[in-house]
């Protein structure tokens, strides 16, 4: 069957361009988002999703900060790919995530819903949000503790699970000091 391309677009947080590239563009950031296992030997990346499902896809081609584009090895149909592009308006400096892919004309909305899924998943795990950040800007230090909280559970979340909870209290409050600011009283 004929394969169709499409594309889909997402706003990104300003200033955020060197995050995005690492998440789309490393197997550990890969790993966020996209897939749960991602290993790499050469331009071959092998995604692995559970326990069973696994594909593979051949880097053909990138350009650091821009764009990558991988094409499933499985993939009977060569001129397909898949392209994670990241965009930015000078003029409204605007940042964008372009997803360039290609299926089967009954296909096409599922895998936008896919795609829309997995975004989401991304930008919620890198706080690539305005909302995150205007919560950090704007939030009590109870607050900003709490959304720090969030982030070293999740990211850290075999670490946390084996250490006690005196060490993991301290280990936060080593990544987020108690502010201080010109005009407090001492």
């Amino acid at each position: 069957m004929q394969k169709e391309k499409f594309r889909l677009e997402y706003m990104l947080k300003p200033g955020s361009a060197n995050i995005v590239w690492n998440i789309i563009s490393t197997p550990s950031g890969l790993e966020t988002w996209f897939a749960d296992k991602v290993t790499t030997n050469d331009k071959i990346f092998t995604f692995k999703w559970g326990k069973t499902e696994s594909r593979e896809a051949e880097l053909v081609n990138y350009r650091t900060n821009n764009f990558i584009r991988f094409h499933w090895l499985d993939d009977d149909f060569r001129k397909s790919y898949f392209e994670l592009r990241i965009g930015y308006n000078e003029l409204t400096e605007d940042l964008t995530l372009e997803i360039t892919d290609w299926a089967e004309a009954s296909e096409i909305e599922d895998l936008k819903d896919l795609w829309n899924s997995d975004i989401e998943k991304m930008k919620s795990i890198a706080y690539l949000e305005d909302d995150w950040f205007e919560r950090m800007r704007n939030g009590t230090n109870k607050e900003r503790m709490m959304l720090l909280e969030e982030v070293v559970s999740y990211h850290f979340e075999e670490l946390s699970e084996d250490l006690d909870f005196e060490t993991y209290r301290l280990f936060i409050k080593m990544l987020c000091p108690k502010p201080t600011y010109e005009n407090d009283a001492t």
